[in-house]
């Protein structure tokens, strides 16, 4: 068997991330970050698995960068973890289900994770499906989590955290050593102006 290394994505949704949700705003940052691990990964292994649940923000970021990495000839396979056939119906954004259906369509391995239509409790279980799957592969959990107590992303680490999966959280890498609480002044602003 090949020496592999598996990395599961959780982090904010855009608002979450201080961002906003035009991808034109961020993705070259967020993805670069993303990039510089992906890359550091996998040279030092034969093959980088990454595992993205494709919600919009942080996950579908690192979706993108794992075929960033991809096509400048390295060995990352993108998983995708759809919590259930779907998930992108309810974005408001004809340009984001676009860009979703993009990522689906080039990757390595797609799991629909639970059938039938949307319940929040499917992203959950969606989560612990990809840290579940992570931590079998000895891999680690690349998180972009803002330390606040509530949502997905903090449902995600604390489970991986119980699961006993590894965690590199790079919102001190990007955001500074700022723990963010509350909707980031960008993102109330958008949400004001909505």
């Amino acid at each position: 068997m090949a020496n592999q290394f598996t990395v599961a994505l959780t982090g904010h949704r855009p608002d979450g991330l201080g961002l906003g949700f035009d991808p034109n705003d961020w993705m070259p940052a967020v993805a670069q970050l993303q990039l510089g691990h992906f890359t550091t990964w996998a040279t030092t292994y034969d093959t980088l698995y990454v595992i993205s649940g494709m919600a919009l923000g942080w996950d579908m970021i690192g979706a993108a960068a794992a075929l960033l990495a991809q096509d400048s000839g390295l060995d990352v396979r993108l998983i995708t973890a759809i919590p259930f056939e779907g998930q992108q119906a309810r974005w408001l954004k004809k340009r984001q289900r676009q860009w979703y259906e993009r990522l689906r369509e080039r990757a390595y391995r797609e799991i629909i994770v639970s059938t039938g239509g949307y319940h929040p409790d499917k992203m959950e279980k969606r989560n612990q499906w990809m840290m579940d799957a992570a931590l079998r592969a000895g891999g680690l959990c690349l998180a972009c989590y803002n330390g606040s107590p509530k949502g997905g992303t903090a449902n995600a680490v604390r489970y991986a955290n119980t699961i006993g999966l590894g965690i590199l959280n790079v919102w001190p890498e990007f955001f500074g050593d700022r723990v963010q609480q509350d909707p980031p002044p960008r993102a109330a602003a958008a949400k004001r102006a909505a």
